[in-house]
């Protein structure tokens, strides 16, 4: 991995809680695109917490700066960001300089960032539109959250598309990894312009380890199709002790 100050790359140096692990199977989105996808959420009020997103924002940072020296999309010649055309449109000052860290911040503030804070972010659509994230969902109370993706493609068919391991490297599923768990992530983050104009940074979600079970947001029992049959637990010893 390249220096912490130059990488678009970052690797949690803390748990986090995951939310909505679709590792294993891909959901199709608007599009009709197949993805997989996992939402992360970082603790506000831990050192732990804080040292998380810093280091998130540090690879946004690099990102958004390497989107006005490389190219993305169809046209990878030209740079992702224009500057002569963002000073034209006003988003930037004519003296703009995109190595300078404070004016990249600045110019932050008018882009599309994956990293948003759970107490001041609301729905966009839905049942929910318009209302607080965390007044809908608790845990993102005091929680900043990122979601990462990763496409589905035919070359990984045969293959994990996110490689999903404990830490003994052995590979988990959705019944050894669900939503609560703490979990590390490795993101990776490039700049984008849409056809629309839209400017912003993607996550794409490379790897997740699971660190510990956290307190789950469901059981294992809750994902059971046969919980209420009075069956014993799966592998049992005793075929009648869910009976008695």
């Amino acid at each position: 991995m390249a220096d912490d100050n130059e990488s678009v790359e970052v690797v949690f140096p803390h748990a986090a809680i995951i939310s909505y692990p679709r590792l294993f199977k891909p959901v199709s989105d608007r599009q009709g695109e197949e993805l997989f996808s996992a939402m992360f959420l970082i603790d506000k009020t831990t050192p732990e917490g804080q040292e998380t997103a810093k280091a998130i924002i540090q690879a946004m940072l690099n990102a958004t700066r390497m989107g006005f020296v490389r190219g993305g999309g169809e046209d990878r010649k030209s740079p992702v960001f224009s500057k002569d055309m963002l000073i034209a449109a006003k988003v930037v000052p004519s003296d703009f300089d995109y190595t300078d860290d404070t004016q990249l911040k600045h110019f932050m503030e008018h882009i599309a960032l994956p990293l948003k804070d759970g107490d001041s972010d609301r729905y966009q659509k839905g049942v929910n539109r318009n209302r607080l994230r965390s007044e809908v969902d608790p845990h993102y109370a005091n929680h900043w959250f990122i979601e990462g993706t990763t496409k589905k493609t035919e070359e990984r068919n045969r293959v994990p598309a996110i490689q999903v391991v404990d830490g003994k490297r052995v590979d988990l599923d959705d019944r050894t990894l669900v939503a609560g768990n703490l979990c590390r992530a490795k993101l990776l983050f490039l700049a984008y312009k849409t056809k629309d104009g839209d400017l912003g940074v993607k996550c794409f979600l490379q790897a997740v380890v699971k660190d510990a079970d956290g307190e789950p947001f469901f059981t294992p029992r809750d994902l059971d199709p046969f919980s209420g049959f009075g069956l014993p637990a799966e592998n049992a010893d005793d075929a009648f002790a869910g009976m008695i």
